[in-house]
């Protein structure tokens, strides 16, 4: 999908399950911005630099790097083994995600691709909790898509939490109390975010919304109290 000029068909996979019945980590949120665009009449691109950067106050965020990106590039990095390993670098571009303009494009995704910079990131994540009041001026989002993201949309079934719970192992950074041995009671998933039904040791209160994406962009937000915290950088050495 990060292929250089990759085509539409780089998106398209076979259904493996019903709808409905069980989990699996997709490219759902890629097709979403395809129908944005294809709505809008507007690349991806062009609609998030006027409908959520330039709201935000963020100007140095796009799908496109500055021609100077390796002044402030910031390398990927891993812990191997998770949590208490040595910090190695990881090879080659991020995801083997291409950085010429011309190889870029022409179907920006939904999910990924954006280079940008730490404080560009936070400034986002305060305007979306800043849309929890419904009285808000400008909001980034509704008062009611902001609710909808603390709200669990998976089925209660035993095998789609198990589902998520096992994705959730491969992430390295979560409380095992929340994945209770793989069951995944105390998880789930809402519209747009990974959801802790009970407070973690790290510090998640019950009911945040979290992902840990990548290329240094994971991320929590809590509605109540008010605070979105991202993960910091480690500095190329």
């Amino acid at each position: 999908m990060f292929s250089a000029n990759a085509g539409i068909e780089a998106f398209t996979f076979p259904l493996i399950f019903e709808p409905g019945t069980r989990f699996n980590y997709g490219v759902g949120i890629d097709w979403a911005g395809f129908l944005v665009a294809r709505v809008s009449g507007l690349d991806l691109e062009e609609y998030f630099q006027n409908n959520i950067f330039k709201p935000c106050g963020v100007t140095s965020t796009s799908f496109f790097p500055p021609d100077d990106y390796e002044k402030s590039m910031v390398a990927m990095c891993t812990r191997d083994p998770p949590h208490t390993g040595d910090i190695k670098l990881m090879d080659g571009p991020a995801m083997g995600r291409p950085f010429k303009r011309e190889e870029i494009g022409p179907h920006f995704m939904g999910g990924g691709g954006l280079f940008g910079t730490a404080r560009d990131y936070l400034r986002v994540l305060t305007r979306v909790l800043a849309s929890s009041d419904p009285e808000a001026k400008s909001p980034l989002i509704s008062s009611k898509s902001f609710r909808s993201l603390f709200v669990d949309s998976l089925q209660p079934s035993p095998e789609i939490k198990a589902d998520l719970a096992k994705m959730a192992e491969g992430q390295h950074i979560h409380d095992p109390a929340t994945l209770t041995s793989g069951t995944g009671d105390h998880i789930g998933h809402s519209p747009g975010l990974f959801l802790n039904f009970i407070e973690t040791k790290f510090g998640r209160k019950a009911m945040s919304g979290f992902w840990d994406g990548a290329a240094k962009t994971m991320f929590w937000i809590d509605p109540e109290t008010g605070i979105a915290v991202r993960s910091a950088p480690m500095p190329r050495v």
